[in-house]
This record gives structure tokens, C-alpha cells and sequence, in this order.
């Protein structure tokens, strides 16, 4: 048989407004090894991948990975790249290490996890966070 439709309780609800990959896809190292998993996770295919920024550049990472068991570390090495191979990056968080693969640059071209030094650190700026916690898109918002 047929189900009988229900109006859902908006006071049950909880509403998440729409991620823009561009805006809101910028990785905080400073979180925690499964939040900066499951983040790129997230911004991984269809999408453009995760953001962060090396040296001069801007890249992005579209598969991760926790390696090993929970590490914790001092704060001042989030970020830190602790060992490279030609597909993929280890990072330090503040309790674990993620391995970072399917690298790509700005133009979605693929970029080896070697081009990435050891000891050299990935990183978003201050203004990235921020203007990613700020921006939201301009249509889809609910009319309350």
C-alpha cells in the first residue's frame, strides 16, 4: 500500500546551508585527524577537492586517509609534512597523521606528493578560515 504523507516538524529540524567547495573547502590543520578525514572526504568527487595552501600555492586534496594509530603532538606541528611518496602526503594534526592523496593544483592538474618538501608545512590562512565560516551562497536559503 501507499504511505500517508506527513508535513515534517520544522521545530525538529536542523538546517545546514549548501557548501560552495571554492568558499567553504578549506582545510584547518588544527583539527583533529578524523575532522580533516572526513572534511576532505566530503569535498572529494564530484567535487574539487579540499583546499590548503603550500609555499606560493594553493592545492587541493581529494582522498584521506588516517595512518596509524591516534599520536598525540604539540600543537605547533599541525600541519608539518611528515613523509611524501609519489601519490601522497603525510600531515600532522594535533592527535594523529593523515596521508593526503589525489593532489591536484589550481587547475585540477594532478601534482606529486614529492613536489611537497619534508619538514615544510601546509597551511590556511586566518582569512581563509574565516571567510569560509562566513560565506554563504546567495539562493536555496529557506524564506522564514
Amino acid at each position: 500500500g501507499h504511505q500517508k504523507l506527513h508535513l515534517q516538524d520544522q521545530s525538529l529540524a536542523t538546517y545546514f546551508p549548501r557548501l560552495t567547495t571554492s568558499a567553504n573547502g578549506w582545510i584547518d590543520f588544527s583539527w583533529s585527524a578524523t575532522m580533516i578525514e572526513r572534511f576532505v572526504r566530503a569535498f572529494s568527487d564530484p567535487h574539487a577537492g579540499a583546499s590548503f595552501r603550500y609555499e606560493n600555492g594553493i592545492f587541493r586534496a581529494r582522498r584521506a586517509e588516517i595512518c596509524g594509530e591516534p599520536t598525540e603532538f604539540h600543537p605547533f606541528c599541525t600541519g608539518l609534512i611528515t613523509n611524501h611518496a609519489p601519490g601522497t602526503i603525510d600531515i600532522i594534526s594535533h592527535d594523529g597523521i593523515v596521508r593526503l592523496s589525489d593532489l591536484r593544483n589550481v587547475e585540477n592538474m594532478p601534482v606529486a606528493g614529492t613536489h611537497f618538501r619534508l619538514g615544510a608545512r601546509c597551511h590556511s590562512t586566518a582569512e581563509d578560515l574565516l571567510s569560509a565560516r562566513l560565506h554563504r551562497p546567495r539562493s536555496g536559503l529557506p524564506k522564514n
